[in-house]
This record gives structure tokens, sequence and C-alpha cells, in this order.
């Protein structure tokens, strides 16, 4: 069937049964295709069927189809919420209304630009309008303090490395820019059999999948360092201020796993965000406790601890073999709501101290590409990310993680507690991964090299997103001063 028949085909359905097939197509898609467990091919298909209507419909049916579709594609956010919320189905649905119901709106008004541009500016350019626009919200949206970068659509595509590694360059906007762009090309009508119209997108394509391609292929490991990361199924109960013989004990508890692995021949340690809870008064034993075991293990250690004092802290404790405490990392983004007591950080975790490019940063703070840009700045080379999931967000928070990795160029070490130990490198490339629930202590080791530090996007930023800002209003100043094509 050719593209011309295949459009009268459809041309001929009734509006409203277009806009309702075109709906539920999108919403299955962006459901399977960006949800908590993605299937990275459907992310690339799931604007489609919406934009196929929009592009042939009025502009109320693609107004109706465009909020339907994606605001039912985020209903497993109901389901992520009321398990955050211990069942409450209220967390759940608020959930949604934030992050679903709220980006459902902005990505009506795009398919509303694009529709605007498509029918009435030349083929090969407005192709670009839906990705440009759409790439641009989402570094927008990426700046609020309470999911950050956590729905972008980078965090679909880590399996496909060939296309993750434009976030080297663009940042996650170029990931979403290149994944928008097939099906805006798909959609738009090619007037006049003018097929050849979508070869400048195509081009785009092309050059973006052979630069990750040649990236991958050109990648040079350094002296790999062997870093191991424990986790635990039962000692995850953060909001405990626990006495000092129960914060002793947790210490004693992880110390012969932690001497097990420095026999091995380790160089660092990481365990999980928030592990044990002190306070004013417990705090010095306990770190006492972590340096005497990191002395006679020999080996470096980072470990999470909630101080819970005025302000309370969610910190990262890293100790030298030597038993020095040589930073107390304070997370700077913390999770809305459960850490609303707690006190941002505002300094980087740089750990120059012990190896040139090493650093630390806790959980959340991987989920904001500004904080984490601040690292590739300082040429972080190596990460280590202590960690606290929510069992059903392992898998998106743990390539959250690792999008920011390649855009900034350090490896990653993150151990996170009812979620993954993830070893990867620079690339997105994991290189080992168990998860922390597999045993009462879980531990992981494996050789990563650090990755080659600053990147383009860790020096030039947004330049990206500003450029498809920019090529939006141009485009949509086109299309204003151009008359609609019937």
């Amino acid at each position: 069937m050719s593209v011309q028949s295949f459009e009268g085909w459809f041309g001929a359905w009734p509006r409203w049964l277009l806009a309702i097939c075109a709906a539920l197509l999108s919403a299955l898609l962006y459901y399977f295709g960006t949800g908590l467990e993605p299937i990275w091919p459907l992310a690339w298909l799931a604007p489609l069927p919406v934009l196929f209507m929009a592009f042939r419909s009025q502009w109320w049916w693609a107004m109706l189809g465009a909020f339907v579709a994606y605001a039912s594609g985020k209903l497993y956010l109901v389901e992520y919420g009321a398990h955050i919320g211990r069942g409450a189905i209220a967390e759940g649905i608020a959930l949604w209304a934030v992050s679903g119901v709220i980006p459902a709106v902005a990505f009506t008004l795009v398919v509303l630009i694009a529709r605007f541009v498509v029918l009435r500016v030349t083929p090969s350019l407005a192709v670009f309008a839906f990705p440009a626009a759409w790439a641009a919200y989402e570094c927008v949206a990426s700046t609020n303090r309470y999911t950050g970068a956590l729905f972008a659509t980078a965090n679909s595509q880590t399996d496909f490395l060939v296309l993750l590694q434009s976030a080297s360059i663009a940042g996650a906007w170029g990931v979403t820019f290149l994944v928008a762009l097939l099906p805006s090309a798909l959609a738009t009508p090619m007037r006049d059999k003018a097929r050849h119209a979508i070869a400048p997108a195509v081009g785009v394509l092309v050059v973006g999948l052979l630069f990750g391609g040649v990236r991958l292929i050109a990648s040079t490991p350094e002296s790999a360092v062997r870093v191991a990361l424990v986790g635990s199924a039962t000692k995850t109960k953060p909001t405990v201020d626990h006495t000092q013989d129960e914060a002793i004990a947790i210490v004693n508890g992880y110390a012969s796993a932690v001497r097990d692995l420095a026999a091995q021949g380790v160089q660092v340690v990481v365990l999980p965000e928030k592990i044990v809870g002190v306070t004013s008064a417990t705090e010095q034993p306990v770190s006492q406790a972590w340096a005497s075991l990191t002395q006679s293990a020999h080996v470096p250690l980072v470990a999470g601890a909630a101080l819970h004092s005025s302000p309370m802290k969610n910190l990262a404790l890293v100790y030298a073999s030597d038993g020095t405490n040589v930073l107390r990392y304070q997370k700077r983004h913390l999770v809305p709501g459960i850490e609303r007591e707690y006190e941002p950080g505002q300094k980087i975790g740089n750990l120059g101290m012990l190896a040139k490019g090493w650093a630390v940063a806790v959980c959340k703070d991987m989920d904001f590409p500004s904080w984490l840009r601040r690292y590739g700045q300082e040429d972080a080379r190596l990460l280590f990310a202590p960690a606290l999931d929510f069992d059903i967000d392992a898998r998106l928070h743990s390539r959250s993680a690792i999008v920011r990795s390649v855009e900034n160029g350090f490896a990653l070490a993150r151990a996170a507690n009812r979620g993954y130990l993830t070893l990867s490198d620079a690339y997105g490339r994991v290189v080992a991964e168990k998860s922390a629930a597999a045993g009462p202590l879980v531990s992981l080791v494996g050789d990563l090299s650090p990755g080659p530090g600053r990147t383009f996007y860790s020096r030039f930023g947004n330049w990206f997103a500003w450029l498809c800002g920019l090529l939006l209003v141009g485009l949509c100043v086109k299309a204003i001063a151009t008359k609609p094509t019937k």
C-alpha cells in the first residue's frame, strides 16, 4: 500500500473514531515504552498515532487525542505513587496528576504547535517542529525540584547505546529530539508526493546514530578500578534513630563483607544510602566504628548515613584506607515529602583527595542534570552513589543515573538498597548489576574504567535545548507568515 493510499484509507474514517484509536494506541505505546520497565523501541513509535491523526484532523480532535494519549500513557505513575505511599491510592493519583496530567497539557500544546507548523510550512522543515518543541519542554521540565529529569525520554533509551551517546553532546534533550524526530517525519503529510522532503530528518538521524557508533568504537578504557558494591534486603530502616549499640551493630553487620571484599583486592567499597540513623550524640562513635573498619580492612569506604539532628542531614561519609574521614557529602536533592525535614547540601562531592577524578553523590541527586553537570565541569571520571530506591523503581532510577554519567563522561558505581547494585561505564554500558534484594547481604565486584571526563555537554550545558527553542520560534514565525495548505 502506497503512502497516499494509506493516508486516503484513514482519511475516510470519521474523525472522532480516528482520534479515539490514535489516542488509545499512543497511550499503550507510552505506557510500555516509557514506563518503569520500558521497552525502548516503543518510545519511538508512541507519538506516531497521535501525530498522524493531529496532522489530518481539526484542532479540537488533535487536542483531545493528544491529551488523552499522554495522560493515559502515564497511568503507571498511579501504581508507582501508591507503592511509595505504602498502598495509598491518593498518593498515586497525586503523583499521576503532577507528573502525568501536567506534562500531558504540555504535550498537547506541543502537538498543536507542531500541527500549526506542519499545515503551513514545507515538510522538509515542518518535521522538526515536534521534536524541537518536545526537547525544549523536557529541558525546562527537568528544572522542577520534585522529579528533575526522572521521567525524561532519554531514560527509556539506555539499552540503545548508539543513540544514548548523543547525550554527551546535547544532553538528554539530544536523545529526546532524535526519538521524537522519526514519528514526526513519518506522520507529516508529504504534499505533492514529495517523499524526499523527509531527507533532512533522515540525515539528522543518521548523523546522530553514526556519532554514537563511532564514540562507542573509539572509546579507550583507562586503567580499571576494582569497585565493590554492597546492599541488603533487610538493613533498610533509615528513619530510625538507632542507639549507639544498634548503630555500631549495623556497622559490624557490614564489616565481614567489607573485609572479605578488601581481601579480593577491591580498591573502594560503596554501601547504600542511609543505612544507619545517628544523632548528634551517636555520630562520633559510629564514625569511629566506620574509621576502624576501613583502617583494619585497608580499603576506602563510602557509606550512607542519616543524621537526625537539627537540621537533619542525608550524608555520604567517605573514609580513606587509613581510617580518615575525608568527606561528609550532604545530599543536594531530597525526596519531596519523605525528606522534607532534611537540609539540602550546597557543595558537590569531590574526592580528589583520594584519587584524581573521583566523586560522590547520593541517589536522587542523579535525577538533576544541572547538578551533575557541575561534576562534569570539575572533570569527574568515576562517581560513587549510595542510593535507596522503592523496589518498584529500581530500573528507572538506575537508568536515570546512567544518563547523567554519559552526559558528563564519568563511570558510575551505584549501590541502592531496595534497588540495584550497578556498575556502568561512561558510555552507558552496564559492566555488572545485581538486585540488592537477592539476599540479606549482597555484594557485587567489578573492574570499572574511569571515564574520559568533561564532555561537550559538561562544557556548554543546555545549548541544544536553546537551539531547539530558537528553531521552534523560527518555524512558528514562518508558519504565521504563510497561508495554510489546503
